[in-house]
């Protein structure tokens, strides 16, 4: 258990995901991104472009938050507190 990926409702936000993950770093959140689709990396897919739609999908709605043993549930509850004031919960 060393990510916390969640997946938003990008249908339901009046911002992308990665002006989410700028605001929430304005905020001193420390989320992320991991995961990008291999088929787009010339390394895994060298002078192709394959399109892969639902992966490509999903890679634009995941978003890494932090998670640490160092972490107070403070901390947790920050993270949580901010989130949903973001996406208007």
């Amino acid at each position: 258990h060393h990510l916390f990926v969640i997946l938003l409702p990008l249908e339901q936000l009046t911002q992308n995901r990665d002006e989410l993950l700028a605001e929430l770093r304005r905020r001193n959140i420390g989320a992320s991104l991991h995961y990008y689709p291999l088929h787009q990396m010339s390394l895994y897919n060298p002078g192709k472009r394959s399109r892969l739609p639902v992966t490509e999908r999903i890679t634009e709605r995941i978003l890494t938050l932090p998670i640490s043993s160092s972490m107070t549930f403070e901390d947790a509850d920050y993270v949580v507190r901010n989130l949903m004031d973001l996406l208007g919960s």
